[in-house]
């Protein structure tokens, strides 16, 4: 049995929706491959700051169309959430993001809320062995685990390296995790 470790923002939580509704972001315009939304979205995100969206917006973001297929492609191996509720600019906490979280996963998530299989931080790589595997969206996080010894996967999203297959993305995460876990 394995131990997974799951995303939340971009593999369990749409945050980019939630997103776009609030600050009017045009998801076809979105230039590939790049993770930094400053750098794709300089006009819209001018004078924006994560403080301002409150807990509210973090606990009722929409899971991602993926997040039940993932929960039952994961099903019989333990598994836990790690996220980052820190701002990547200024290395702070984000206000309400922790105490939102907490709350989406209550709703979406209860058994990992209720059983507290969740942890909140930027160093995923930290917990690394050789009985786990990061599920995640961020192409750094997934080098780092991978470089500290983990197994890994890329979530195929708009703005990762992998952008050329967000289409199939999930496909690709079941083939990826089905023969890692049959070793």
């Amino acid at each position: 049995m394995k131990t997974i470790i799951l995303d939340m923002d971009g593999v369990m939580v749409d945050l980019l929706k939630g997103l776009s509704k609030i600050i009017g972001l045009d998801m076809s315009k979105y230039p590939l491959g790049e993770y930094d939304l400053w750098k794709a979205f300089p006009q819209q995100m001018k004078g924006f700051s994560w403080d301002d969206l409150g807990e509210d917006f973090w606990a009722n973001l929409e899971p991602t169309a993926e997040a039940s297929q993932i929960m039952e492609m994961i099903h019989g191996h333990n598994s836990f959430i790690f996220t980052c509720p820190i701002n990547f600019y200024d290395g702070k906490l984000i206000k309400g993001c922790i105490e939102g979280k907490l709350r989406w996963l209550e709703k979406h998530m209860p058994e990992h809320y209720k059983n507290e299989l969740y942890l909140f931080g930027r160093h995923k790589h930290f917990i690394t062995t050789q009985n786990t595997i990061l599920i995640d969206d961020n192409n750094e996080y997934v080098k780092e685990f991978s470089s500290a010894g983990g197994k890994a996967i890329l979530f195929p999203r708009i703005w990762n390296s992998e952008h050329e297959n967000a289409d199939i993305g999930m496909e690709l995460v079941r083939a990826v995790f089905e023969t890692w876990t049959k070793q």
